[in-house]
């Protein structure tokens, strides 16, 4: 009996093994499939709006797993093309609908990815967008929701992060988790744990619409990534991706690793936008430490796979991923192979990313930022930086800094120094916040 359950459990382990060790699961497969599906249309004259605006944040994504240039130069010259300015009419800052500022979230990651002062032209009329939004507009305590439906969620609210890193700016971080969980209070389904697209209550039953919530868990990731550790915000967004993942899990069809463009009706056709956007949550989840891999690294490459076998199933299109639901505004199950859209492909490209880079380098240590953190760039003299700490914490001031400044967890100015004399290498924080509650430091350097 005892060799009998040795010997089963030695097939079990060979055929998981054999499982996950298979050719689509390599690094390279990963790599080679993302620049398949990115040559099928990288073009520096697509529309600049929200369809196209998702497709090139996966280009950046492309870039950020192969450093290949050529997907940088081709963001960059797509933002020329465009005059660096959003799909809305002229004032450009003041867009008419929040679809239109997609775009923002490539030309601000080209910035980070390049950040020097020849590049800061550029990403104005972006800076120019989250500034209004974060101070004019309704500065730090927003009372309702700012996107009006859930797929806006996705195209606006990233930007934020993003312009906070380049910003050093604590309250645009304040303010976007503000946003977020005034948004949620209309989007987010308390009892199902998903998001829906338009105006949601949050306990009645209703068709759920994949797409709607991937656009949902895609902005949750997008937001979370660009958060300092150790801000407040984030075991909100954790909390998010836990919930929506474990909601998730049960609704995907356990024959082709997708999910529904209606969640709840298994039958109908696959759909590759909105299983694109769960597969890049559950490995954006699992490599940032906040799912764990026994229960969804299976799922999430079963969902892999069943995304690559979208890709040449139309031969007009053998570069591209098929039965992807196009524009609209709920469920629907009228597509089929030949039907290819921009935002399934930067999904596409987006998940391939972090299943890349979770296999090259493993489970976050710091349970965050990926590419573009701004520990990454602090030691870029444009890129001002900052840093996470409590009132007993002694902190170090990086070379060159003049000042500090001290922020509470909402985002609120609470003490400042400056003047800091050339030698001087590490400041008490109870000195100068004296019992109150600091969340980020902030440095100050020269202009």
């Amino acid at each position: 009996m005892k060799s009998k359950f040795l010997l089963s459990a030695l097939v079990a382990l060979f055929l998981l093994s054999t499982c996950y060790s298979q050719p689509e699961f390599t690094p390279d497969s990963i790599k080679n499939m993302c620049k398949r599906v990115a040559g099928g249309r990288l073009n520096s004259k697509l529309y600049n709006g929200w369809q196209v605006g998702t497709y090139f944040e996966g280009i950046m994504a492309l870039y950020d797993l192969t450093q290949d240039k050529q997907y940088l130069d081709s963001t960059v010259a797509w933002g020329t093309f465009h005059k660096w300015l959003s799909a809305a009419a002229v004032p450009d800052t003041f867009p008419s609908s929040f679809d239109d500022v997609c775009c923002y979230q490539a030309y601000l990651e080209t910035y980070l990815a390049d950040p020097q002062p020849a590049n800061m032209p550029h990403i104005q009329a972006a800076l120019s967008f989250v500034k209004r939004y974060t101070y004019d507009t309704c500065p730090n305590k927003c009372s309702d929701v700012t996107w009006p439906i859930i797929d806006q969620f996705h195209m606006a609210a990233p930007c934020h992060p993003r312009a906070a890193v380049i910003l050093n700016d604590p309250v645009t971080y304040d303010s976007v988790y503000q946003y977020s969980v005034s948004n949620a209070r209309h989007h987010y389904n308390v009892k199902f744990h998903l998001f829906n697209s338009n105006c949601s209550d949050t306990n009645a039953t209703r068709q759920w619409w994949g797409r709607g919530c991937g656009w949902g868990v895609c902005g949750v990731c997008r937001i979370h990534q660009f958060l300092p550790p150790g801000h407040p915000g984030r075991a909100w967004f954790e909390q998010k991706i836990r919930e929506t993942a474990a909601a998730l899990l049960p609704l995907q069809n356990q024959t082709d690793g997708m999910w529904r463009s209606d969640l709840f009706q298994p039958t109908w056709n696959k759909e590759a936008s909105g299983s694109g956007f769960f597969c890049y949550e559950l490995f954006y989840g699992i490599r940032n430490g906040i799912l764990d891999t026994a229960t969804y690294l299976g799922p999430a490459k079963k969902a892999w796979k069943g995304l690559i076998g979208c890709v040449g199933v139309d031969p007009n299109q053998p570069n591209l991923p098929g039965w992807s639901q196009g524009v609209g505004g709920g469920v629907s199950n009228d597509f089929g192979i030949t039907n290819h859209d921009e935002y399934t492909e930067g999904a596409f490209l987006m998940a391939g990313n972090e299943f890349y880079r979770f296999l090259v380098n493993g489970i976050s240590a710091v349970g965050g930022a990926s590419g573009y953190s701004p520990a990454k760039q602090a030691s870029n003299p444009v890129a001002r930086f900052m840093c996470v700490a409590v009132a007993n914490s002694r902190i170090d001031i990086p070379r060159g800094a003049t000042g500090v400044e001290f922020y509470s967890p909402a985002g609120r100015l609470v003490a400042s120094l400056s003047g800091l004399p050339a030698g001087r290498h590490s400041v008490s924080v109870a000195d100068v916040v004296r019992g109150k509650q600091v969340t980020i430091v902030k440095f100050v350097f020269p202009r």
